[in-house]
């Protein structure tokens, strides 16, 4: 996605122009060159209004591009301007040793047009973090130690172009943010100690596994124009408030019920879990599914 298309979405997302404006707008900018990605913008319209799929079908049209050549094997062609350019694919394993005393961990995991999975956990008791990736871009896995307190650390997990793929230390308590342009992230944290996840998520596809080895955990999700999903035990109880201006969501469809202001599963105030969602969207969709 070009830089223009960007700024185009963020005018309207900061309610600068219309959606009608940000329509010709992207149909101005876009070069009908570049292929559009059908099959990927299908899946991510499914839960989508009709006037909104109308209003952003212009600005999908260089993700299935993006989409169907990073992270495979071989060569990988990444457009930039309208040219195409072939770059090598660095292939490897990778790991971070678990630092001693380590009790919790922030993780930021980012992808602008990559993709990044967290695969839950894994049994080597020396590693906090353990596995591959694909880069055809700067991008990679970095830990930093606080320096004044070392039992917690900063884990950073990015793929710009390409794909990252790992398991985490069971041991540890996690804080995960996970940052998206147009990429794709998925993780399956369900059988990790995770007491709170923040999404911000552009144009992305982000999809969250949650289990219930924490009691209490928070989920804020900022959501412009991409897809989220956030999956937590059945029995959980949830709590869910929503500001979205054009967007989708099937909280009413998984079981919630409104609750003066937010969305509620009938057995919160009992349940052994809970997990309090924070949503803001702007044209995106967010499924949240139980069980």
């Amino acid at each position: 996605m070009s830089e223009s298309q960007v700024q185009i979405l963020n005018l309207l997302k900061d309610g600068k122009i219309s959606v009608e404006e940000a329509e010709r707008l992207l149909k101005l900018v876009t070069d009908e060159r570049e292929q559009r990605g059908g099959g990927e913008f299908v899946e991510f319209a499914k839960d989508l209004p009709d006037a909104v799929v109308r209003n952003l079908r212009e600005a999908f049209k260089t993700l299935g591009d993006v989409s169907r050549t990073v992270g495979k094997k071989g060569r990988v062609v990444i457009t930039q301007g309208g040219e195409r350019i072939r770059r090598g694919v660095d292939e490897r394993q990778f790991h971070v040793k678990l630092p001693a005393g380590l009790e919790t961990a922030e993780v930021f995991v980012s992808a602008k047009v990559g993709s990044v999975k967290i695969g839950g956990a894994h049994s080597d008791a020396g590693l906090l973090v353990a596995g591959k990736k694909k880069q055809v871009q700067t991008g990679g896995e970095k830990i930093e130690i606080n320096p004044d307190d070392p039992s917690k650390a900063a884990l950073f997990l990015e793929a710009e172009a390409g794909s990252l793929s790992c398991e985490l230390h069971p041991g540890v308590v996690y804080d995960v943010w996970v940052e998206t342009g147009a990429g794709s992230v998925k993780l399956d944290l369900s059988d990790l100690r995770v007491r709170s996840v923040n999404v911000e998520n552009s144009l992305g596809t982000v999809s969250v596994a949650l289990g219930s080895l924490v009691a209490d955990v928070a989920v804020k999700v900022t959501n412009n124009a991409g897809k989220v999903k956030i999956r937590v035990p059945e029995d959980a109880g949830v709590l869910a408030g929503v500001m979205s201006e054009m967007g989708a969501h099937n909280l009413d469809e998984a079981g919630l019920a409104v609750d003066g202001a937010k969305f509620a599963t009938p057995d919160f105030g009992a349940a052994s879990t809970k997990f309090t969602l924070d949503i803001e969207q702007t044209v995106g969709a967010f499924k949240l599914r139980r069980g």
